[in-house]
């Protein structure tokens, strides 16, 4: 997958990167509650980045979130699974960048 910049303001540099760090090192937590299968956690998870993302100004992580939630409650597990390599994916590919003053 390509590279996705997303730019935003240098006020934000700290509290973006490392909400995005976080993310990452969450796909692991993730992955454990998709391998056993944890309906309960995985909404908790997703209903969280469904909040989130756009607050810290990727509203990408935002839409992941509404979209697995959303097939969560659908008990669509084989989706859940799809839209969340995608998401997995797409989170790597990331890129912030951060407006010149």
């Amino acid at each position: 997958m390509s590279e996705i910049k997303v730019i935003l303001e240098p006020i934000y540099k700290e509290l973006t990167t490392e909400y995005l760090e976080e993310r990452i090192e969450e796909l692991k937590i993730i992955e454990n509650y998709l391998a056993i299968e944890d309906h309960n956690n995985l909404i908790h998870v997703f209903h969280q980045l469904a909040g989130s993302g756009s607050s810290f100004g990727i509203g990408s992580i935002t839409f992941f979130g509404k979209k697995i939630e959303n097939l969560l409650f659908e008990k669509d597990f084989n989706q859940v699974k799809k839209s969340f390599d995608e998401y997995r994916d797409h989170l790597k590919s990331i890129k912030l960048v951060f407006k010149e003053d």
